[in-house]
This record gives C-alpha cells, sequence and structure tokens, in this order.
C-alpha cells in the first residue's frame, strides 16, 4: 500500500516539476503564505473552511485561480506538500519548525487513515474468512 509520506514527496515533485514551484520560488514567500495554503487544502477535507461567494477560501493568500481542490486524497497531499515545502524554507532560514511539523502530523495521519479506508473497501468481499460457513 503506498503511504501518505509517499503521495506528499510525490505531490511536492510534481509541484517542482510541472509548476516550478522550487525552493528559490518558495523563499520569495516570506509571510507564511506556503503554509496557509496548506492549511486551506487540510481544513477544507475536514469541513472547517468559510469560503467567498467565488468558492475560493477566507485569507487563501494566493490568486484564486491557483485553489483547485480535487478528491480527498489529493487534497490532503497537496496540504502536506505545501507544508513539507514550507517547513524546508524554513529550515534553510535556521528558523523554527514546529509548529509547521505539527501540521504536517496531522495531514500524514489524515491521508494514512483515508488510504487504511480505501484499502479496506476495496479488500472488503474479498476476506476468505468472511465465506467460511458458521
Amino acid at each position: 500500500m503506498t503511504s501518505a509520506n509517499d503521495l506528499i514527496a510525490a505531490e511536492r515533485q510534481r509541484q517542482i516539476s510541472k509548476h516550478g514551484y522550487t525552493c528559490a520560488h518558495d523563499d520569495a514567500h516570506v509571510d507564511g503564505e506556503i503554509m496557509h495554503a496548506g492549511i486551506a487544502y487540510y481544513h477544507h477535507h475536514i469541513g472547517r473552511l468559510s469560503y467567498d461567494p467565488a468558492g475560493i477560501p477566507l485569507g487563501w493568500p494566493f490568486p484564486a485561480a491557483d485553489w483547485k481542490p480535487r478528491d480527498p486524497q489529493s487534497n490532503l497531499a497537496r496540504a502536506g506538500a505545501l507544508l513539507e515545502a514550507e517547513e524546508q524554507r524554513l529550515l534553510r532560514l535556521g528558523q523554527k519548525t514546529s509548529h509547521i511539523g505539527h501540521k504536517l502530523k496531522l495531514v500524514t495521519a489524515a491521508l494514512n487513515a483515508l488510504l487504511q479506508d480505501e484499502a479496506a473497501k476495496r479488500d472488503k468481499g474479498h476476506d476468505t474468512l468472511a465465506e467460511i460457513p458458521s
């Protein structure tokens, strides 16, 4: 089974290779925008987000066109990748990252739980013990 960490790493690589969101790009965002974007995707997943009339999260730090929610797995992977990018940016500056690490753990746990639920749904009906008459 693919892990949350694998999906987050793949999403981060996609952000770099497809969109050019390199370390240099990230270093230009100095006001926590990357962290806030990651939090927005996580809060979207757990239903704790308010939106403007156009469907953009209130406080979204980037242009409206950059808000691209998808399915739960993609949203959590995106949240994790953004938080990972912010953590790495702060580490390059020698700043503390514990607040980011905590948020990243929440996202990773939510993504792992989602992956386990999806695996259980796929496996349902394939349990050989369930087929044995009692």
